[in-house]
């Protein structure tokens, strides 16, 4: 499981880029826990979940963050997005193979492909 982030600016440039191996049965693990609570707040939570992680993160390193508050970012980032598939109901074993590329605009908005 890994993770690739790109944090694009006004003019859709890139000035963050993380490149991540996730520890699978750990954010799978941590998935499931947070499941009954992800269903009882609804889709629209859901639906938004991955954005504001996102914005997070971009708030996270323009603060100046030293790396390991970084690394937490990109950590919850990626716990957004399998509890998210899980929610969509994406198997387990297709996600611990899988690579989470986002791309984080200037705007919130997420960009989200999983290969």
């Amino acid at each position: 499981m890994q993770i690739t982030v790109s944090l694009l600016d006004e003019s859709k440039e890139s000035w963050f880029f993380a490149e991540r191996e996730l520890p699978a049965d750990y954010m799978l693990k941590m998935a499931a826990a947070r499941e009954s609570m992800v269903k009882e707040k609804g889709p629209e939570f859901v639906q938004g979940a991955i954005p504001a992680f996102g914005s997070q993160l971009v708030e996270v390193v323009k603060s100046g963050a030293k790396d390991d508050e970084i690394e937490k970012a990109v950590l919850e980032l990626g716990l957004a997005v399998v509890v998210v598939d899980r929610m969509l109901g994406i198997d387990d074993t297709v996600l611990k193979q899988s690579q989470f590329v986002l791309t984080v605009y200037q705007d919130g908005m997420v960009r989200y492909d999983r290969l």
